[in-house]
This record gives C-alpha cells, structure tokens and sequence, in this order.
C-alpha cells in the first residue's frame, strides 16, 4: 500500500525583532509584557532584595497576534495604528514584539478592517453605536443611538 502526501503549504513564523529593525509599513504584534514592581511588595524574597530594586515579571500580552501596522518609530516607542481602529503606542522596554510575515499580517489585517466595517454597517443599520469593551477588543457591545448624531459624529461614549 502506497501512500503520498502533499505538502505545499508553508508554516509562517512571527519573530521577534529589535527596535532598530523595525519601519513603517511592517506588521508587528506584542509577544510578551514585563511589569516591574518594586521590591518591597515582591513578599516572597523581600529579605533578599534591596528596597528600591524593581522585581520584573514578563507575562504574556494581552492583545498578542492582534496585527499593528507601524507608522512611526521613535525608539524607544513604536507607534501602530490598530486595525479595528484607533493607534496603539509600544515601548518597546516594555514590550517583546514580533515581526508577522507580510503577507499573513496583511490578511488578517484585512480581514479585521472587514469584520469592523460589517460590525458599523450592523449598527447603522439598527440605530446603534458599536463600543468596544476595554478588557477585550474583539468583544462588541451595543448602544442605541439616533441617527443624527451618526451623522455629526459627536457620539457619547456613555450608555
């Protein structure tokens, strides 16, 4: 019994990427977050440590694989702008972040842009306002808003 397999697939790797490495036009995405905190609240070596010393923890982001499409650099901070909207500011002492393939990075970009823009339509559509919640940005809330001011849009933020 013969058995054949294809594989014309390619697996794409995000690495991860120096500040000085980094331009506008790429897709980058925060792998990891390192919180600092000083010592004296760090309760399980306090006797260790002096009480200035920051103790760091690295912690994965929260936002890791959401796609940003860098328009400025100015180390040490990154500037992205978001794809469901709004900018996001690394710094990248605080931040590991990664360089997605282009190509991966521009579709789920794409698709992300779409997804909004299906998200709005919905919204026009029933008088509603969609408002992203803050712990998570793929979560989607509704509010419901006259048509007028969709057109000034001087929309209030607050249900």
């Amino acid at each position: 019994m013969e058995t054949t397999t294809d594989t014309n697939f390619a697996t794409n790797v995000a690495a991860r990427v120096a500040g000085e490495d980094i331009k506008p036009g790429d897709y980058v995405t925060a792998l990891t977050e390192i919180h600092e905190l000083p010592s004296f609240l760090w309760c399980c070596t306090s006797s260790t440590l002096a009480a200035d010393e920051q103790v760091r923890s690295v912690y994965k982001a929260r936002d890791a694989g959401q796609p940003s499409k860098v328009i400025a650099v100015c180390l040490p901070f990154v500037y992205t702008k978001q794809a469901r909207g709004g900018t996001a500011i690394f710094d990248i002492r605080k931040h590991q972040l990664v360089r997605l393939d282009q190509d991966t990075g521009r579709k789920v970009w794409t698709r992300l842009r779409k997804d909004l823009k299906e998200e709005t339509e919905i919204a026009r559509a029933h008088d509603r306002l969609p408002i992203r919640s803050t712990c998570f940005r793929s979560r989607v809330s509704w509010v419901r808003v006259p048509p007028a001011q969709f057109e000034s849009r001087a929309v209030s933020r607050e249900a």
